[in-house]
């Protein structure tokens, strides 16, 4: 017997599968973008949203593409970082993993992951650098709240790591 609960939800993620597909020209593309506008569009299903954060920072009007969303971020949503390639391939906007935010100046730069602010797997770009790098226009203090997350998330691995080497020393 089928779920149908299940098999609605897999049926509406579908929606999100052909509106990331550029080959898709379909005329309902124009409601998702103008509902997704100001969220930075198709960056909203390409960040790692969770539930909490999608009802507190994401209001649209549409009640389908509120529910699309919805179920979009139960399917997607992954709140493990497991290693250090894990966290340079986490979006930076849309995130929950940090403050849901979205920058549309640095975003239509092509600056999208964590491994765009990072010169090597442990150093950041300088402000300078990321400036000069993406021409984008942005300040100090926003670079650095950025910055200052990302090293939050990736000290939060390291220890996590430590944790897990210390017990399994603990065993042995």
């Amino acid at each position: 017997m089928i779920d149908i609960k299940s098999f609605n939800k897999v049926l509406k993620s579908t929606w999100v599968k052909k509106y990331l597909d550029n080959d898709n020209h379909g005329k309902w593309k124009l409601l998702f973008d103008s509902e997704l506008r100001d969220l930075g569009g198709d960056v909203i299903f390409k960040g790692n949203l969770n539930k909490i954060d999608l009802a507190k920072f994401v209001h649209i009007s549409d009640a389908f593409t509120t529910e699309i969303l919805k179920i979009w971020s139960e399917i997607s949503y992954d709140s493990n970082i497991t290693s250090t390639k894990n966290l340079l391939s986490l979006p930076l906007w849309q995130n929950s993993l940090n403050k849901p935010i979205y920058y549309k100046s640095w975003s239509s730069k092509g600056i999208q992951n964590v491994r765009h602010l990072m010169k090597d797997a442990d150093n950041f770009l300088s402000f300078t650098e990321l400036k000069e790098r993406f021409d984008v226009k942005t300040n100090f203090l926003v670079y650095h709240g950025l910055v200052s997350c990302i090293k939050s998330l990736r000290n939060a691995i390291e220890n996590e790591n430590e944790k897990k080497t210390q017990n399994f020393q603990y065993f042995l």
